[in-house]
């Protein structure tokens, strides 16, 4: 039996994404093929978003990560398909002036 892994890592800093993707677009698998992902960030369309969540879930997808802005989402999101969640929160802290 094949069981297919696919990872949402979910993140406030855009900035930790865009380099994700950068190692995506980068990384090859095995067999020669480029990693299939998608991503949603507060600069992406509402189509645009709908159909990255339906080519993500999709039964025959070849998509193996979900990058997701959590400012971005905004409404529910069903990434049933979703084996392993990683989060990634950063919490600005201004030290006092010494």
């Amino acid at each position: 039996m094949n069981v297919y892994v696919c990872v949402c890592v979910c993140s406030t800093m855009t900035k930790l994404l865009d380099l994700l993707e950068q190692y995506l677009r980068w990384r090859t698998l095995p067999d020669g093929r480029l990693m299939q992902y998608r991503r949603i960030d507060g600069s992406t369309p509402l189509e645009l978003r709908e159909q990255a969540i339906q080519d993500f879930n999709r039964p025959d997808s070849d998509v193996f990560i979900f990058l997701l802005s959590i400012r971005a989402a905004g409404r529910g999101l069903n990434l049933q398909v979703c084996l392993f969640v990683c989060l990634s929160v950063c919490f600005r802290c201004t030290l006092p002036p010494s």
